[in-house]
């Protein structure tokens, strides 16, 4: 039976982990996993995180199984840390919870709900990847396509040959990007917080921001590498100081920058509210409600 099961390709980082434990040397550094270590290469578990440990062993009342979605209170508490408590769409039923065991379970999960949602749906995933993504994904159902992704010889990210391949990639399939999104569009979002800037890297461009209200810190564009961007029709609505000093800020060039409500205020100064309604769809949706529908954007402004 256990002769068709065959093995799998250890992973270069975990793979640095045993060779660090093996190697004797005293002055050896652990480029591996990115987690804090002290001068004698352990993992203190934190003051904070035992106390919290305690808690929980003299609060719990019982070991009995949890629902299929997990603790319905520990999924709503991380809704309203993601998306702000009190925040509107939290009662839309436009997001849900579940828990899951890791990040791979997770990934999983997820796959299973784009194979039902969508069974014509491929997977393109970058290479190189986590060597785990494509048995995980695979066993899944889907169809696996791979695109360049990163240039292991120049140690460089192949921008030419990866976008050569995305752009034949047929609209419905799913993509697991590296960290050059590159074309995207958001689109009709309450969320907190729009932040683009460069810690891993240039952002790629053509991704079109479009009617999305930042409730939170606003819009945060913090990466001059990364230009050619669209912003359009978004709502910055939070005048709270110091918020309102840095709320929306743009850095970059080649940006194409229309409509947008920045506290009260359409800017860039000389453009109007858009009449445009959605870039992704012909006609409402049935998740989005009708006062919802093509409003974002417009609500601090009266034509």
């Amino acid at each position: 039976m256990f002769e068709n099961l065959k093995p799998v390709a250890i992973d270069p980082i975990l793979g640095l982990m045993v060779a660090f434990k093996a190697d004797t040397r005293s002055e050896k550094i652990d480029l591996g996993v990115g987690v804090y270590q002290d001068d004698h290469g352990r993992t203190p578990v934190m003051a904070a995180v035992k106390e919290a440990e305690s808690r929980l062993m003299v609060l719990e009342t019982t070991k009995s199984y949890q629902g299929m979605a997990g603790d319905p209170e520990y999924n709503q508490r991380m809704m309203e840390l993601l998306f702000g408590e009190g925040q509107s769409i939290l009662n839309s039923g436009r997001v849900k919870s579940i828990q899951a065991p890791g990040g791979s379970g997770a990934l999983r999960v997820g796959a299973e709900v784009v194979r039902k949602a969508r069974p014509e749906s491929k997977l393109w995933i970058g290479v190189p990847t986590w060597p785990n993504h494509i048995p995980l994904l695979g066993s899944a159902g889907f169809e696996i396509n791979q695109y360049p992704y990163y240039d292991m010889a120049s140690r460089q990210i192949n921008v030419q040959a990866m976008m050569d391949t995305l752009r034949t990639v047929p609209a419905g399939d799913m993509v697991l990007h590296g960290n050059y999104p590159y074309a995207n569009l958001f689109e009709q979002n309450i969320c907190q917080n729009i932040v683009i800037d460069d810690s891993h890297g240039p952002n790629g461009p053509y991704n079109t921001i479009f009617r999305n209200k930042a409730e939170g810190f606003g819009i945060f564009f913090s990466a001059s590498n990364s230009p050619n961007q669209n912003l359009l029709g978004n709502e910055i609505p939070n005048t709270n100081f110091p918020y309102s000093l840095v709320n929306y800020t743009i850095q970059g060039s080649g940006h194409f920058i229309y409509g947008n409500n920045n506290k009260g205020t359409i800017h860039p100064i000389g453009t109007y509210a858009l009449i445009d309604s959605s870039y992704a769809y012909m006609e409402k949706p049935d998740f989005i409600p009708m006062s919802q529908w093509a409003r974002i954007g417009l609500s601090l402004i009266h034509i």
